[in-house]
């Protein structure tokens, strides 16, 4: 099976549980890997749009897996099937994610693990999610094919967890383990910032915000 180094690595974060739930499966890869490591014994497939959701039934019904999937043309988690206990959400932005989990907060009760890769809006998601009662307990941060993607494993906690600033923006974890890649990529960022400094016409506003931003790097770089 051919899969993305994001997808298997997110698919290698995901510990062995009965039934998982895959929004926005589209080629439906993720369960069919996971299916394929003897890591889930049954998946629902959710797909929004026609289109995606041809795609995901056709690579199914090609898989020796289809008797032990169902799927699903709906939106988020509004016919999330409730004995499923673990739900993956990958390839999104971090504010549609929130939204898709906030809609349907009541049928998160029974999830114990989300499994996330958000593209954008990081931060803003891993408070939403702290505020949803989940915890970060793994991330990956990860380059592939000339991008950078943070992969969270969060399990579900009996109270809400806060996160500060700082926490929220490089990631908790990341913060302690400090991985090459998000080194990398932080520095990266850091060097951007600076680039947009020399230009003496950034208006002083802008100049105080890439300066704050800038030292935020270089304290979690340390």
């Amino acid at each position: 099976m051919k899969i993305s180094l994001r997808l298997k690595t997110l698919g290698d974060l995901v510990e062995p549980t009965f039934y998982l739930a895959d929004v926005g499966s589209d080629h439906a890869l993720l369960p069919l890997y996971l299916f394929s490591q003897e890591k889930i014994q049954k998946a629902q497939l959710i797909e929004n749009k026609i289109g995606p959701y041809k795609r995901m039934e056709k690579a199914v019904s090609l898989s020796p897996y289809h008797s032990q999937c169902l799927l699903t043309l709906s939106d988020g988690l509004s016919e999330l099937d409730k004995d499923v206990s673990a739900i993956v959400v990958a390839g999104m932005g971090g504010q549609l994610i929130s939204s898709i989990l906030k809609r349907d907060e009541e049928k998160l009760k029974s999830i114990d693990d989300l499994y996330i890769d958000a593209h954008s809006e990081r931060s803003e998601l891993l408070m939403s999610l702290g505020e949803l009662s989940y915890s970060l307990v793994d991330s990956i941060f990860l380059e592939d094919e000339h991008k950078f993607y943070d992969l969270w494993h969060l399990k579900r906690t009996k109270n809400k967890v806060l996160y500060n600033e700082k926490e929220a923006l490089f990631g908790p974890l990341h913060l302690k383990n400090k991985e090459a890649s998000w080194v990398k990529y932080w520095e990266a960022q850091k060097k951007e910032k600076e680039t947009i400094l020399l230009n003496k016409e950034v208006p002083t506003f802008k100049r105080s915000i890439l300066e704050k931003e800038i030292s935020m790097i270089e304290e979690a770089l340390r």
